[in-house]
């Protein structure tokens, strides 16, 4: 695992612990872009990850594997690269270069809390979207498609380097853009973050279920979408704060 800034190397041998050493390097360094090997002496890559909740607006990340049976829920980690053993120079340095557009929207997007950086982030973020408002244009396969968010979506989950608006009827929107993006995009619009691969409209929270794992998020439609332990917090405090503003009670 390679880090960009201080470069670190954490091959290490069969009785190191790679992974919690992985961990506690990224804690320290506080890299932007990270080169993740799946196969770790004591585990896999995405152990890794599990200790970085919001790592998707903390640092980038590339997977380096030989073995594709990692790759379906490595996806779900939002990935800027997948890039499979053997690989080549042209391979790899295809995905550091993806990976580094990435670190620079991520820069831009650290705002202060005096504001400082707002008109940097819209600035970048304008080529894929503008906010007119309760309208939302996206700009994607060479069109502007127009949403109404509040009304038109329902959750929005992770791709491969995209993210999937879930209308109503089934249908689906291919966004550009990761889900960190879409995460600050649509807070405007009264979406929160309840998973690292989904985003939540309030107007069409109904319940949570607990189940055996973190939970489950139902909508007034009845689709049920999974909620993590991390984010649970999160969503009652802006749940309690969607219905002062709008009237009605969490109920949870």
């Amino acid at each position: 695992m390679l880090f960009s800034g201080n470069s670190i190397n954490t091959r290490t041998d069969k009785n190191v612990c790679a992974t919690e050493n992985s961990i506690r390097a990224i804690q320290q360094q506080k890299p932007n872009l990270v080169l993740l090997d799946m196969k770790l002496n004591d585990g896999n890559g995405l152990d890794v990850l599990r200790a970085f909740p919001n790592h998707d607006n903390e640092f980038a990340h590339i997977v380096l594997s030989g073995y594709a049976e990692f790759m379906p829920e490595a996806w779900e980690f939002a990935p800027k690269g997948y890039v499979i053993k053997p690989f080549d120079d042209d391979k790899l340095r295809t995905a550091i270069t993806f990976a580094i557009n990435k670190i620079k929207l991520l820069a831009v997007a650290q705002v202060g809390a005096d504001g400082t950086g707002v008109e940097e982030y819209i600035e970048v973020r304008r080529k894929i979207y503008t906010i007119e408002n309760e309208f939302l244009m996206v700009k994607a396969d060479k069109q502007v498609t127009r949403f109404q968010p509040r009304k038109e979506i329902l959750y929005c989950s992770s791709g491969r380097d995209n993210t999937v608006f879930h209308l109503g009827s089934d249908s689906r929107f291919v966004a550009p853009e990761h889900l960190g993006v879409w995460e600050k995009v649509l807070a405007h619009f009264d979406f929160v973050r309840i998973h690292r691969s989904f985003l939540l409209n309030l107007a069409f929270f109904r319940a949570i279920v607990h189940d055996d794992k973190d939970g489950l998020v139902v909508l007034t439609n009845g689709i049920k979408i999974r909620l993590s332990r991390t984010y649970k917090p999160i969503l009652q405090k802006s749940l309690d704060q969607y219905y002062s503003k709008n009237g009605g009670l969490s109920g949870n």
